[in-house]
């Protein structure tokens, strides 16, 4: 029992930087809102807490450098909130960590939202 435990624990431990470092980066998307495509960056960077923190860029609308924060990979699916905008994005890693298929919520919407890698 004691051996299964330390096994999980180390399974554990190895893989969540392997998450971390799954979605480490920048990440390039576009959002389709309401026939307007905005170009849109996510800067993701391990926060040491297990977690990531960041910024997003939107080109289109020249804004840059908006606050990323409690961004999480559990299961392959990424989460993160960017509160200056009262915005959230849910997404599952797919394409061996070369993309990120999900859906930005704001504002009571949510749109699909794809992140890749160039």
């Amino acid at each position: 029992m004691k051996s299964l435990l330390s096994a999980i624990v180390l399974t554990l431990v190895v893989t969540a930087p392997t998450y971390a470092q799954a979605v480490e980066g920048d990440w390039y998307g576009t959002l389709d809102a309401g026939g307007t495509q905005l170009r849109l960056v996510l800067h993701l960077t391990p926060n040491g807490k297990g977690g990531f923190e960041g910024s997003l860029d939107s080109l289109d609308q020249g804004a840059k450098g908006i606050s990323v924060t409690a961004g999480t990979v559990v299961n392959s699916v990424l989460k993160f909130e960017v509160p200056q905008v009262s915005g959230s994005y849910e997404g599952k890693i797919a394409d061996g960590g070369k993309s990120v298929d999900g859906t930005w919520s704001q504002a009571g919407n949510s749109l699909p939202l794809v992140w890749k890698r160039q």
